[in-house]
């Protein structure tokens, strides 16, 4: 009974210990400043940062270059979500909402969208946050 005690005082005494690992632009991020993190269906780690979208496979980082097409599409990327058919829903402060499919041809994988506002009128371009349903609905604000 004594050493049951002593074995339980033991351990809840015991702290943790939490190892951190600390990426930047050395590792091969687009930009020290993250906007927005998500992780898809095959466990890669999507980054979207003022300079650009980058993803992490566990090994290194991979930067992903937006401006494949005939449009030039912003780096300066906000938050980002993942939808059910893993294509990347991400904000921008001057473009409106961009779609990434990642299983599209480079120059067909970007889309943009922008929002209405007051019955047409007015195009938002700028947008802060986003949410992909599981519903399939997307959902963005700014």
């Amino acid at each position: 009974m004594v050493f049951f005690s002593f074995l339980l005082n033991s351990t809840i005494g015991q702290e943790r210990t939490y190892n951190f690992l600390h990426f930047t632009v050395k590792e091969g991020l687009a930009s020290d400043r993250i906007a927005g993190l998500a992780k898809d269906s095959k466990g890669l780690l999507w980054i979207s940062t003022k300079r650009g979208l980058s993803y992490f496979d566990g090994l290194r980082f991979v930067e992903v270059n937006l401006n494949y097409g005939k449009e030039a599409f912003s780096n300066n990327l906000g938050r980002i979500s993942i939808d059910q058919k893993d294509r990347l829903w991400i904000t921008t402060h001057n473009r409106g909402l961009l779609c990434y499919d990642p299983a599209l041809p480079p120059d067909q994988a970007v889309k943009s969208f922008y929002a209405k506002v007051s019955n047409g009128d007015l195009i938002k371009s700028d947008l802060y946050d986003v949410l992909a349903a599981k519903s399939g609905l997307v959902y963005f604000g700014g």
